[in-house]
């Protein structure tokens, strides 16, 4: 499968005047892309954070989505989730809002052995279970 092509360029500069422009205490934090997936960016701000920027239009709702209902949503399951800490708004050439989240370590599970997917297997499925349920009422 191909990613669609990115609607806007997203690099090292542009990162550095969004996070000046609206969070200059982050200004002596390292930063460095960790990936460019199907609809966000990713980079990883300091040891501790991460920042998604869409990387085409269709991003911004389920961005703007996670951003209100994340926190929600992990208070009630069992695995940990990278929760949004902080909005970032369109400004410095960017058109659209992104964020700063919660960063955990790990590796993605198509980079892993069979025995850790195996012994992963338990806690998958009861978070999907825990995920899996009625939304509350104003919830897309």
């Amino acid at each position: 499968m191909s990613w669609p092509a990115a609607e806007v360029k997203i690099d090292a500069n542009l990162v550095a005047a969004l996070l000046h422009a609206q969070y200059p205490n982050f200004d002596d934090l390292d930063y460095s892309e960790v990936a460019e997936g199907f609809d966000n960016s990713l980079w990883r701000l300091g040891p501790e954070l991460v920042i998604r920027l869409p990387r085409r239009a269709a991003a911004v709702t389920p961005l703007e989505n996670e951003l209100r209902w994340l926190p929600e949503v992990a208070r009630h399951v069992s695995l940990r989730t990278p929760l949004p800490m902080l909005p970032g708004k369109p400004g410095e050439g960017f058109p659209w809002p992104w964020l700063i989240a919660t960063w955990i370590d790990g590796v993605p599970g198509d980079e892993v052995g069979p025995e850790i997917l195996a012994r992963s297997a338990r806690s998958l499925a009861t978070f999907l279970r825990e995920v899996h349920v009625n939304a509350p009422r104003p919830a897309p």
